[in-house]
């Protein structure tokens, strides 16, 4: 698609045929809000814009979630050498003793073929394809996974392999948040779920939101409405001293009307809290 069909779309796009412009010219929800963020800032009438800008309020969550706990994770890239299904097993066995079910993965399940098989396509698609098998018939079930696509989960469609399709038809468990960046709903709290890095992509614009969270970085780092989850293997970085190497998940958790965001490390035997945020809705804006 080029800017043509994109002055198309702002043109004519509503909350009526939102959905038909998605299967029309097959679309992710977050494309379609991004090609709605361009045309906010085309040239286009005022009129045009304040409807435009009134969609992309009335869209903006992809969906809500109604458990009162959910776990977060980030950057377990399966395929790397530093990856851990120790980590990753861990983990789901503590959202498991503490009633999680629905997970939502920030990017980066994925490691996509190694920089070394950048000129030999052949190689690429064979690492790529180990990691899917991987990844079917190890990854912990029980669970729901709602998983936003990162940079790494580029490099398969960069050697041509659809790796949603692929999932989705080997895994009814895993369900696609779109690419690089998404909204959610949660305990009335709207969620921007980021993960930064993507290439050439049609992103929801910057929209307002109560609660930021953060993968790509492999650390953690709590902000004011930020939090940075670090990664859930031993990929992790040497970061300034304001932030936390080690790796782990965070928990998200509805209480009255609260939602708490909890960090936990994953580097010792015994899991334990790094930090945690409690957001209020008294303080929302």
């Amino acid at each position: 698609m080029g800017e043509e069909e994109y002055k198309k779309i702002v043109q004519r796009i509503s909350s009526t045929n939102f959905y038909d412009f998605m299967n029309y010219y097959d679309l992710t929800y977050g494309e379609l809000l991004g090609i709605i963020g361009y045309g906010v800032h085309s040239d286009i009438s005022k009129m045009r814009k304040n409807t435009l800008y009134k969609l992309l309020r009335t869209k903006q969550c992809i969906l809500e979630f109604t458990d009162s706990k959910i776990g977060v994770m980030a950057d377990t890239h399966i395929g790397s050498p530093f990856m851990s299904w120790d980590k990753i097993n861990r983990m789901y066995d503590f959202f498991f003793d503490n009633d999680i079910y629905t997970v939502v993965l920030l990017g980066d399940l994925f490691h996509g073929p190694s920089y070394s098989c950048k000129n030999s396509p052949n190689r690429s698609i064979t690492q790529c394809y180990q990691q899917f098998v991987a990844c079917e018939d190890n990854y912990p079930k029980g669970f729901q996974n709602f998983m936003l696509h990162g940079n790494h989960e580029q490099r398969f469609e960069q050697v041509g392999m659809d790796l949603w399709n692929m999932l989705a038809v080997k895994r009814d468990d895993f369900f696609s948040l779109g690419i690089g960046r998404c909204y959610v709903k949660m305990n009335g709290f709207i969620i921007s779920l980021n993960h930064p890095g993507i290439e050439d992509r049609l992103l929801p614009p910057e929209l307002h939101y109560d609660i930021g969270l953060y993968a790509h970085y492999h650390y953690f780092y709590q902000g004011n409405k930020r939090t940075y989850i670090g990664t859930c293997s031993n990929l992790v970085n040497r970061p300034a001293s304001s932030k936390i190497d080690n790796p782990g998940f965070a928990i998200l958790s509805a209480c009255d009307k609260d939602l708490c965001v909890t960090a936990y490390d994953l580097s010792t035997d015994n899991i334990q809290p790094l930090f945690a945020k409690t957001y209020s809705k008294s303080n929302k804006r």
